[in-house]
């Protein structure tokens, strides 16, 4: 895996025109399974030229189950992801507006608990490949530093495995999704090669 890592960052190093790297919170909007919360990325960025760049992401953020999943309501888990975006820039005066698209591997984990009468216990959420859009703009550039504004939302469907008692240990397999809206504050230091 580290030769892998290696060989990805002397790629990207050997082609890029521009080198940044940046980080901010994270605010996630309330889906049908989840509460909304809070969390934070980091992330390298690398730019070939003025239209496309590639970016590799690592987030994460805690939340907890909405009350319609009934074994599990208003308990907490937390995700960690990594995450590849493909992005295209559209430079408009000093602004600079990008879309793009990414795929990852979500790495969710689990909050140990027994959820009221029903004494149900989440033994695991299974992690799994995602897939997300993204929309953003810098809105402050000074120099190399930036402050960009930006919008993803990822797909992402899961299953929570477990057991709840009812006069014996009954084991149960629920799908859970986690699909999110996403809004980041990102400041970025760009370092041109």
């Amino acid at each position: 895996m580290n030769y892998i890592l290696i060989f990805v960052l002397f790629t990207g190093l050997t082609f890029t025109q521009e080198l940044s790297i940046g980080a901010g919170p994270i605010f996630s909007a309330k889906n049908k399974s989840v509460n909304s919360s809070i969390g934070a990325n980091g992330y390298i960025h690398y730019r070939f030229n003025e239209i496309f760049s590639l970016r590799s992401v690592y987030g994460y953020y805690s939340s907890s189950f909405s009350n319609s999943i009934k074994r599990a309501a208003e308990d907490t888990y937390s995700l960690n992801w990594i995450e590849a975006n493909l992005l295209f820039h559209i430079p408009v005066s000093k602004t600079i507006f990008y879309l793009g698209s990414g795929i990852g591997y979500f790495f969710p984990k689990r909050s140990i608990f027994q959820h009221g009468t029903l004494g149900t216990t989440i033994k695991d959420i299974e992690r799994g490949p995602s897939y997300a859009l993204i929309l953003g703009s810098n809105v402050i550039t000074v120099k190399s530093l930036s402050l960009n504004i930006e919008a993803e939302y990822f797909l992402f469907n899961s299953k929570m495995k477990g057991y709840y008692w009812a006069d014996e240990k009954i084991p149960f397999s629920e799908s859970v999704n986690l699909n999110t809206f996403l809004i980041k504050l990102i400041f970025e230091y760009r370092f041109v090669l």
